[in-house]
């Protein structure tokens, strides 16, 4: 199964035989890869390295490599695939899916990208609003708002990519009535969390009701009976507005939570939603790892049921990790069960829709606060007063508008005069306005100002959803926050007046009042910095190996494994006085010491 390397410009370098290579694949999440290969010089031009699927040659892999690094003759590489790559570094402006397709969704977030919407397999619809995220974020939050399962599909012709596409499925992968009992010898427990985030019962709650205020409380399964007797998975009488799961009520006692489901109408199906939510808070989260040790092996996606006695439920669950070995088809892993938040692009997700849901609580806020407005401008009457100066009402001169008569104490005013505007909603207790809004030549003053867009020459700033650009465009800055990472291309100073980094150029990072913080989530090269930790690491021990042998003394030979083997001289650093270097300043090469007949352990004889 060779390896393909491509440079930058994504065109092929040559074909390789790798001694290792494996791939990692998260469902809706990560697709890594790492490969070893016998060193070759033209190696280090390459940029990506792809390879037909070990179980389906139609189906290529590219990836974009984040930590190559040479080893003697070996040359390792680890990759993250090409797709994250690319959908990171491009923006989502402004769309607006309303009741929208998943498919026709996605075609938006992809628009003007190289990538395009596949195979379709779902015909779900969902709304969200994204504005100014990277189109990865968007994706990202798209599965989750659709609730759908998509795969990046490559394709591959005569040495170059020839497409790029993105499936999408209901599900990735089917029911076909496998099962396991908790504490199966073919499942290993790879984690289990603290039994004090259980809930035993659930109350359910659907979408609001509507009143004339706006306001209403949400509908709920009181009114729905159920009875194990009649076929029902539990009892539930009516007027009881909440379920209880009984085995684990003995298990771990009685604890009761909330959940909503905003778009549920009917109570029937709250309470449907809510039993099902019920079977994952009322157990131990579970994560399940196995080999390929059974014939029919499981797939990525594939639902399985999780038998547990202990608590007398029974549970579907997902495959949502594979390990492959592409030089071995048999040799598989798999996890299964509650999948932990632990990935990048999990985490990169979870970020994204907790932003999207403080920008959407905010705009719900912003639309409130105008209603109200223009709900005032229609059942309130101006009274509009052009007063002069020594008026009997003591007044400075000026025009005023009231919420009511001058003489019938109003409690809202506008006042223009003398080249500024006062606005005060009350009196203090002298009986003087409380002006606590003013505008004149120098600024606004005011106690809150509530706002979706301050914008002045290159200085962007959207209250909204919290995007701040500074500079002609989010292609052409000089600082950019998306919401979760900031971009900063130039030169930055730690507050000591250090320079931290004299080609700091597009490097994404989090600034703190004691200078420059790098997170997990921080972007080098368009790629979060765990993926380069590994390689800052073992540079940092390599070089400490160095120095540890320098300080034995003279005579040790300290072997630099980037530069080859014992046969080359130039391989090594001495420090022992008389060395290969003090050779070649007399003129001499390894290949005259060779072509004297002299070996390294007698190189010296006679030549010095």
């Amino acid at each position: 199964m060779s390896i393909f390397l491509l440079d930058k410009n994504k065109g092929l370098i040559g074909a390789y035989e790798p001694l290792e290579h494996d791939q990692d694949i998260v469902l809706n999440g990560l697709i890594t890869a790492s490969a070893i290969l016998e060193y070759s010089p033209e190696m280090e031009d390459a940029h990506y390295f792809g390879a037909k699927d070990v179980d389906n040659e139609n189906i290529f892999w590219v990836y974009y490599i984040t930590l190559p690094t040479k080893k003697g003759y070996e040359y390792n590489l680890k990759g993250v695939h090409l797709m994250f790559h690319e959908l990171q570094g491009e923006i989502v402006k402004d769309i607006r899916p309303s009741d929208a397709l998943a498919s026709a969704t996605l075609e938006q977030i992809l628009s003007g990208s190289v990538w395009q919407v596949g195979n379709v397999d779902t015909a779900k619809r969902a709304s969200k609003n994204y504005y100014y995220v990277s189109k990865l974020s968007a994706y990202q939050d798209f599965l989750e708002t659709w609730d759908v399962e998509c795969m990046p599909r490559i394709t591959w012709s005569n040495g170059e990519i020839t497409g790029r596409y993105i499936d999408v499925y209901d599900r990735l992968s089917a029911d076909y009535g496998k099962w396991y009992e908790y504490g199966d010898k073919l499942l290993t427990v790879e984690a289990e969390s603290a039994r004090d985030q259980i809930y035993t019962a659930l109350v359910g709650r659907g979408k609001g009701e509507e009143t004339d205020d706006g306001f209403g409380r949400r509908i709920t399964f009181e009114s729905v009976a159920w009875s194990v007797a009649d076929g029902d998975p539990l009892d539930k009488p009516t007027g009881q507005d909440y379920l209880v799961m009984p085995d684990a009520v003995d298990e771990f006692g009685l604890r009761i939570g909330i959940v909503e489901f905003r778009d549920l109408e009917d109570p029937a199906e709250v309470l449907q939603a809510t039993y099902s939510a019920l079977q994952e808070t009322s157990r131990p989260k579970v994560t399940f790892s196995a080999s390929a040790v059974e014939v029919g092996m499981l797939g990525l996606g594939e639902t399985v049921a999780i038998i547990r006695d202990d608590l007398g439920i029974r549970y579907k669950t997902h495959v949502f990790e594979i390990k492959r070995n592409f030089l071995d088809k048999n040799i598989k892993a798999f996890k299964l069960g509650d999948r932990p938040s632990a990935t990048v692009a999990d985490r990169l997700a979870q970020q994204d829709k907790e932003t999207k849901d403080q920008e959407e609580t905010f705009l719900s806020y912003l639309t409130v606060v105008r209603n109200e407005i223009i709900g005032v401008y229609f059942d309130e009457d101006g009274y509009n007063y052009d007063v002069r100066t020594g008026n009997e009402y003591d007044l400075p001169a000026g025009y005023y508008s009231f919420d009511r008569p001058i003489d019938q104490d109003p409690s809202k005013v506008v006042y223009m005069g003398a080249g500024k505007i006062l606005v005060a909603n009350a009196k203090l207790p002298n009986n003087t306005w409380d002006w606590r809004t003013a505008i004149d030549g120098d600024g606004v003053v005011a106690d809150v100002i509530t706002s979706g867009m301050l914008k002045g020459g290159n200085v962007k700033w959207n209250l909204e959803d919290g995007t701040l650009l500074i500079g002609e465009s989010v292609a052409d800055h000089q600082l950019y926050y998306d919401g979760v990472t900031l971009s900063i291309k130039g030169k930055i100073y730690l507050s000591s007046g250090e320079l931290l980094d004299d080609e700091f150029d597009n490097f994404n990072t989090e600034i703190s009042n004691m200078g420059v913080t790098i997170t997990e989530n921080t972007v080098v090269d368009g790629l979060p910095v765990s993926y380069h930790v590994e390689g800052v690491l073992n540079d940092m021990q390599a070089m400490t190996s160095r120095m540890d042998a320098f300080e034995q003394g003279g005579g040790n030979m300290v072997r630099n494994p980037n530069l080859g083997m014992p046969d080359d001289p130039d391989s090594y650093w001495w420090s022992d006085g008389n060395t290969w270097l003090e050779l070649k300043a007399r003129g001499l090469t390894w290949d005259a010491v060779k072509t004297a007949g002299k070996t390294w352990n007698n190189a010296k004889e006679g030549l010095i």
